[in-house]
């Protein structure tokens, strides 16, 4: 038996905030301004991350070949996030011109349940090393996620720097306490010495309890008068069941090469609480948000979403070498958009593709060099134009690693070069929130020394010192505004000390 915790604490005090534009903030109404950091920052409820869980395992063998291991989990996760202006936008027919506020979201999670296996040797069956494993999960999975509001004279006139609270509190999204159970079983059936083979079967049944809801943009509307009744989304319970299998296969060509292949099925639950976000019950004040929003619990966008990923491989392994090269196709039922200010569920398949290769060669002195690659292309079949690729933010930019290392019974080194490229389909293709994405290249260098009681490490780290903006910034580029394509960190250092026991 074992029991294992953790509890981390992450909380900022910083005097600096995101630079606007100075007073009006203009790039909140579009306005092109170089991301930077300025001082100045007055917020007094500034942002953290807790984590705090309990692992109990409990590992022990059973008569007829059997071994059970069970584990009791639980997890609490706490987030306050930065706060963060946003424009509604205007509403004509109301006479209701954009209206910019600020507000601050917290996000507390609580998760707890049980996961049990039982491993049967089926040497009697199907030979030596065969084996069976069985069991089944339990979790509840409870989430609230709720936002203050600050005064919006006070930040606007500062640029962005002075946070008075208004002492307002409104849901970010409804509470959802889901409920998941599922049964499992897998087979390892290693036939001969040249080819072995894996099946499985999942069953998994899953509730998700949704509390009544005041959307954020009725709940703002009526901070500021424009909506004396707030319209309210209407609880509810939402069911989701799925029967999911795996097959797969390894070949052996020789001592040192395979073929691996695999068919997996997979079973994702939308987000639902971001899905609702949004919404826009009956009684709603019209905002146009480009897409359509869910007016009620039992929108169909909500549908889980079920994924088929197919895989095939080459490895190889010897003294001097290591290698491996894989292609993959994954298709889902459904495609989940995310702008990021709400989050849609589209009724249209969704497919991602690519390849991906390592290789490292040992030299016959301490001496290692080394490369890695992938590139990915992920498409949805949107109604009328076909296959359309989808953003940065969905799948990456092509990626390679070069790297050359020397490992000796002391002391090792590590010079490697990383290269994320250019991401443009998704812009040529004319999709939605798409940003032709400017690769970059950055070059790392390690070290570390055995000492007698654990091990010292210092690293360089963009040792070139060059000058980019990140895949993921500038993609929040294109969403939130120029002031979010903030640069990433120039040259850097950094020291460890690590003991194993």
């Amino acid at each position: 038996m074992a029991l294992s915790f953790q509890d981390f604490r992450d909380d900022q005090d910083s005097e600096y905030a995101a630079y606007f534009g100075g007073p009006g903030l203009p790039a909140l109404f579009g306005a092109e301004v170089a991301a930077r950091a300025i001082k100045g920052l007055q917020l007094n409820d500034q942002p953290y991350t807790r984590r705090s869980l309990v692992h109990l395992d409990y590992k022990q063998p059973v008569p007829g070949g059997h071994e059970l291991t069970a584990q009791l989990f639980w997890r609490t996760e706490d987030f306050r996030f930065f706060p963060f202006p946003s424009l509604l936008p205007a509403i004509p027919a109301l006479s209701i011109p954009a209206t910019p506020f600020v507000n601050q979201s917290t996000n507390e999670v609580q998760v707890y349940g049980l996961r049990t296996t039982i491993s049967t040797a089926l040497d009697d069956w199907l030979g030596p090393e065969a084996r069976l494993v069985w069991g089944f999960d339990w979790e509840r999975d409870e989430n609230e996620a709720y936002a203050t509001q600050y005064e919006l004279s006070d930040y606007s006139a500062s640029g962005g720097l002075v946070h008075t609270p208004l002492n307002t509190r409104f849901d970010y999204s409804p509470d959802v306490d889901t409920t998941s159970g599922a049964l499992f079983v897998q087979l390892d059936w290693p036939i001969n010495d040249n080819l072995s083979l894996q099946a499985g079967l999942r069953y998994q049944d899953t509730e998700a309890a949704i509390s009544d809801y005041v959307p954020i943009t009725e709940s703002v509307f009526g901070l500021l008068g424009v909506q004396p009744s707030p319209a309210v989304l209407s609880g509810g319970t939402i069911d989701y069941d799925a029967l999911v299998f795996n097959l797969g296969a390894v070949v052996r060509l020789d001592n040192q090469q395979s073929l691996f292949a695999g068919f997996n099925q997979g079973f994702e639950l939308p987000d639902v609480a971001r899905l609702l976000r949004g919404a826009q019950p009956p009684g709603s004040v019209p905002v146009s948000t480009g897409v359509a929003q869910p007016a009620s619990v039992d929108d169909s966008s909500l549908d889980a979403i079920r994924t088929d990923a197919t895989e095939f491989g080459w490895r190889a392994r010897s003294s001097r070498y290591e290698a491996q090269v894989a292609l993959f196709y994954n298709r889902s039922d459904k495609t989940a958009r995310f702008d990021g200010q709400l989050a849609t569920m589209l009724d249209q398949d969704q497919r991602v593709y690519g390849v991906e290769g390592n290789l490292t060669y040992f030299t016959e002195g301490a001496f290692y060099w080394g490369a890695a690659c992938s590139w990915q292309r992920g498409e949805t079949r949107t109604p009328g134009e076909g296959w359309q690729a989808v953003s940065a933010w969905e799948v990456s930019p092509p990626k390679a690693l070069l790297y050359l290392g020397w490992q000796g019974p002391v002391y090792s080194a590590l010079l490697q070069v990383n290269r994320v490229g250019d991401y443009d389909d998704a812009f040529d293709d004319g999709s939605p929130n798409a940003v032709a994405i400017d690769g970059y290249t950055t070059l790392d260098a390690t070290a570390r020394l055995r000492l007698r009681l654990g091990e010292f490490g210092v690293g360089v780290y963009n040792l070139l010192d060059a000058q980019y903006v990140t895949a993921y910034a500038q993609q929040a580029g294109e969403i939130y505004g120029s002031f979010t394509e903030v640069p990433a960190l120039g040259r850097r250092f950094g020291a460890t000390y690590r003991i194993e026991y």
